[in-house]
């Protein structure tokens, strides 16, 4: 009797303990429709039963913890469970190559794939899906041992939570400030249902918007916006215009599905930010989305809207005649049946970036593409993967560039990071030319105002700059950058910075030239080395920085008489100031001191060690620099006309520099298309440079 009792009490304790399991298996699930996987995983586990033998409850936990970025663990458990080959859950083949694939092991990635096709049905919704996934993985493999074009690294900690972070935004009046957008623990709303509605157990953190800083290189200081701009909704930090003077974002109940604010920072009489519509063709509701916004004229989006090629496509609207235009589609070049988005156009104004999950060229989720628009042709090159580590086997999107055109930034969900998306900085190897300032036969729109002003009458356009000269015989030779100091290089130099001094319209290029080279790279770099010498010596005299223009050259041959090895020809708004007794300067170049000049530009670097085999190839090698820009420019070439300046550009493209541009300089002076106009009259040609 007692034994038998012993029997039905153990009974009773299994039968309750399996309704328990059960109850238990039924809230993590419903933790795990919500996305709250880490309820679901300590619901799971509160069980033995389920953590160590129930076939479910265990296939549950893997899942759990590949979406908490917990891939080792999942492997385990998952390879656990495919060891029994009749296993009720052939997703875990399917789990297993996405682990695979998270470490961009492609190869083996896709055998797992393959295997999940073989264990689910012929008519199986998911074969398509994984179909395309095994293309990605092809993809895969073959930037798997190309060289990376830049180094990959996570904001870290101070800025990344176990949550969202997504949409970076650089500051346009602060280098080292950079806006996002963030659900995460602290949020305004706190955890909210999709109707808005608090909701502790089953909610989610709305997104705010947040800006961090970069202190002593580390990112760092995150800080929300003002609470007049964050609120219980999700707000969505999009851009700035040019100025930096107006802030757009998006407020809504749903994930950009809301309205366009436009916010610009002032203060009504009670002291509150106030925020008016965007009012243009992008509809919110509609499923417009991703805005970027180029020089306050044209703004690139992604949307859904009818007409498309299915999915996300990326749509342009212009402003023109005091209205932004209609969207118009960018067209099968950039856009296919899967997802564009994202869109962002470097300064060059025909560089696109943007984000895609085209099976046929990314090899994650959503990669980021590059492609150049052809005015000549109106067509897009075909876009080109940023290959790894940019890109990964997750979603890798909006991705921006910084003025410094050596850094980007974008969010990913990359299974390495601490959350959901999480946000990462790129240093690219080399320096990107599309980040050059646009010419503007180029630029894929027309430059106009961006929010909608009375129209204003044209300015009146300034008259030429008169040539002036200082009224002196001598031409600076020196050897090293010692000689600028001595007795008579001083006196010129101060004669240089009293006439500058004395009107602040006037402008100064600085040309040294080297006399003898033998080594273009290094000639150039020291001749860059001696006119920057001189320009600080002329700034300590009270010459303005933005007054000073500076150029490295090669002498094609040396003034008769003269032993130095450098000389130096300086050119205050158009005329030679300094002409050595008896001989002109057009001994060092005439070409290049012609009142005109067209050049090709390569590259810029950061430093001056850029060394190119196109520097010996063709004639008038140039560095250049002003001192309020880090870059040095190197420029080939020296013509008279802007169609031999784009036969010479042409012929460069083809020999790999994609990124080379015409620059015009005007009294040696490099001008760009809104500096070049007041000079048209004087010479015609730059018509075709401004047009």
């Amino acid at each position: 009797m007692k034994y038998c009792i012993c029997i039905l009490f153990s009974l009773l304790c299994v039968f309750g303990y399996s309704q328990n399991d059960t109850e238990l298996k039924r809230r993590a699930k419903e933790f795990f429709t919500f996305n709250r996987y880490e309820d679901a995983l300590k619901t799971l586990r509160s069980s033995r039963n389920l953590s160590r033998s129930d076939e479910e409850g265990r296939f549950l936990i893997a899942l759990c913890l590949y979406h908490l970025n917990q891939l080792d663990e999942a492997a385990d458990i998952l390879n656990n469970l495919i060891a029994n080959e009749k296993t009720l859950y052939p997703e875990c083949w399917f789990y297993l190559g996405k682990i695979f694939h998270a470490r961009h092991q492609f190869a083996e990635a896709g055998r797992y794939y393959k295997a999940y096709l073989k264990n689910i049905a012929p008519n199986d919704p998911n074969r398509r899906m994984v179909v395309d996934i095994i293309r990605r993985c092809a993809n895969g493999q073959q930037y798997q041992y190309k060289l990376p074009e830049a180094y990959v690294e996570s904001l870290g900690s101070q800025v990344n939570t176990p949550y969202d972070e997504f949409a970076p935004v650089l500051s346009v009046t602060y280098d080292d400030r950079l806006y996002f957008s963030s659900a995460r623990e602290g949020s305004m709303g706190g955890k909210r249902n999709a109707l808005g509605t608090p909701d502790e157990r089953f909610g989610q953190y709305f997104s705010d918007m947040y800006f961090c800083e970069n202190q002593k290189g580390t990112w760092a200081s995150v800080q929300p916006m003002p609470i007049q701009m964050n609120s219980p909704r999700h707000e969505v930090l999009l851009d700035f215009n040019k100025e930096g003077t107006a802030l757009i974002y998006f407020k809504g109940l749903e994930l950009y599905a809301g309205e366009m604010l436009v916010d610009t920072f002032r203060q009504s009489e009670n002291r509150v930010l106030s925020s008016d519509p965007f009012v243009s063709p992008i509809d919110t509701r509609a499923g417009d989305c991703a805005p970027f916004f180029y020089n306050d004229t044209l703004v690139l989006f992604a949307s859904r809207r009818p007409g498309g090629y299915v999915g996300l496509d990326l749509y342009k609207i212009s402003f023109k005649n005091n209205r932004w235009t209609t969207p118009q589609n960018l067209g099968s070049d950039i856009n296919t049946a899967y997802d564009e988005t994202s869109p962002f156009l470097a300064r060059d104004g025909k560089t696109l970036y943007f984000s895609s999950n085209y099976a046929e060229r990314s090899f994650g989720g959503l990669d980021v593409f590059r492609s150049v628009y052809i005015r000549e042709v109106d067509i897009w090159t075909e876009p080109q993967n940023l290959g790894l580590p940019i890109n990964s086997a997750g979603d890798d999107d909006h991705f921006r560039l910084a003025k410094d055109g050596f850094t980007g930034f974008f969010d990913s969900s990359r299974k390495d990071g601490l959350g959901q998306r999480d946000l990462y900085i790129a240093y690219f190897n080399d320096y990107l030319n599309e980040m050059e300032p646009p010419a503007t036969e180029y630029v894929y729109v027309e430059p106009k105002p961006i929010t909608q002003p009375p129209v204003q009458p044209p300015k009146p356009q300034p008259d030429p700059p008169v040539a002036t000269n200082i009224e002196n015989d001598n031409m600076l030779f020196f050897n090293s950058e010692s000689d600028l100091s001595n007795t008579e290089n001083a006196r010129l130099l101060k004669e240089i910075s009293n006439q500058l001094n004395a009107d602040a319209n006037k402008k100064l290029a600085i040309t040294t030239f080297a006399l003898n080279s033998k080594n273009t790279s290094m000639a150039l770099s020291q001749a860059m080395s001696r006119a920057e010498r001189a320009a600080a010596l002329l700034t300590r005299q009270g010459v303005p920085e933005n007054a000073i223009f500076m150029r490295g050259a090669i002498a094609e041959s040396a003034p008769s008489g003269q032993n130095a090895s450098f000389g130096m020809v300086f050119k205050v708004n158009g005329q030679e100031s300094l002409i050595e007794k008896g001989a002109s300067t057009e001994n060092f170049d005439a070409m290049l001191q012609q009142d005109l000049v067209y050049k090709v530009q390569i590259a810029s670097s950061k430093n001056t060690s850029y060394n190119n085999a196109l520097l010996l190839q063709y004639a008038h090698p140039m560095v250049e620099k002003t001192l309020d820009f880090e870059y040095y420019r190197y420029t080939v070439g020296a013509v008279n006309t802007f169609a031999e300046a784009e036969q010479l550009r042409r012929e460069l493209v083809g020999k790999g520099i994609t990124g080379a541009f015409i620059g015009a300089y005007v009294y040696g002076r490099r001008v760009d298309a809104k500096s070049a106009k007041p000079y048209v009259q004087t010479f015609p040609d730059l018509r075709n440079y401004v047009r």
